[in-house]
């Protein structure tokens, strides 16, 4: 039996399960130690599904899947709300999203009209919410708290709003080394408002996601840091961001069906 917290109560916390030996190389490779025990794969996928496990397929996936269970709330639903720096980026997640069983719904009026005070008159006025290159610094915060606050969304994936200060740096140091006539002291101006304006996109969404219960996942721009859970000091979730957008469809994927489960039971 596995006990509660105060974010799962008792009887509902989630397990996540690597299995080794499913294939017959790893049946074998595995008969010389305790995994020769691994048994049947179809029937402890069977056993998975009953009991409301979650397997993993890869320890890449045990990770994603451990960071987003232990830091983001469980969504209500399998309607999702996409905020992006780039159109393609949101139309591969899209993607990713419908083919994973989770629903992309067009906005309501009233969410475009909030998120219109906030970007250039020509943005899609869609979901996703493209983001067009805007110079706003407020945008990317309006534009998730508007589609947290719709009835008509259950969770939100971000795009690239974090993770540009890794790119910069990349460039910057590459100006360094090129051109000597870039004053030091402006590029290094630009790192730190780059760097503060992460953190407080970071410490935001965690506090948005205590207000609405939903939960808000990320996709780094760049990420050459590690880590893709963000504590926040205080806040009972902590921001996630993962390197590629279908780990974040995946997780979140993996959330509502869990979701579903406890619904069931």
């Amino acid at each position: 039996a596995v006990g509660g917290n105060d974010r799962f109560p008792q009887g509902t916390k989630p397990v996540i399960v690597l299995k080794g030996g499913r294939t017959e190389a790893g049946r074998a490779a595995s008969a010389s130690h305790t995994g020769s025990m691994s048994g049947e794969v179809t029937v402890f996928r069977a056993a998975c599904r009953q009991a409301g496990l979650l397997e993993a397929k890869v320890p890449s996936e045990l990770l994603d899947l451990s960071a987003g269970f232990s830091s983001l709330p469980l969504p209500k639903g399998s309607r999702v709300g996409i905020v992006t720096l780039g159109g393609g980026w949101g139309v591969v997640t899209s993607d990713e999203c419908n083919e994973k069983g989770l629903a992309v719904p067009a906005l309501s009026a009233e969410s475009i009209n909030a998120i219109d005070r906030h970007l250039p008159s020509y943005w899609s006025r869609g979901n996703p919410v493209d983001l067009v290159g805007t110079r706003n610094p407020e945008a990317p915060l309006a534009a998730v708290e508007e589609l947290l606050k719709s009835d008509d969304i259950d969770a939100v994936i971000s795009l690239g709003i974090v993770g540009r200060i890794e790119f910069l740096r990349l460039m910057n140091r590459s100006t360094k080394g090129v051109d000597k006539t870039m004053p030091p002291e402006f590029l290094d101006q630009t790192e730190t408002m780059v760097r503060e304006y992460e953190e407080k996109y970071v410490v935001t969404t965690a506090e948005l996601m205590e207000k609405y219960e939903k939960p808000v996942i990320g996709v780094s721009l760049v990420n050459t840091s590690g880590g893709a859970v963000r504590p926040v000091a205080g806040r009972r979730y902590s921001p996630v961001f993962y390197e590629t957008p279908e780990s974040a469809v995946h997780v979140l994927a993996k959330m509502v069906e869990y979701r579903n489960f406890l619904g069931r039971e």
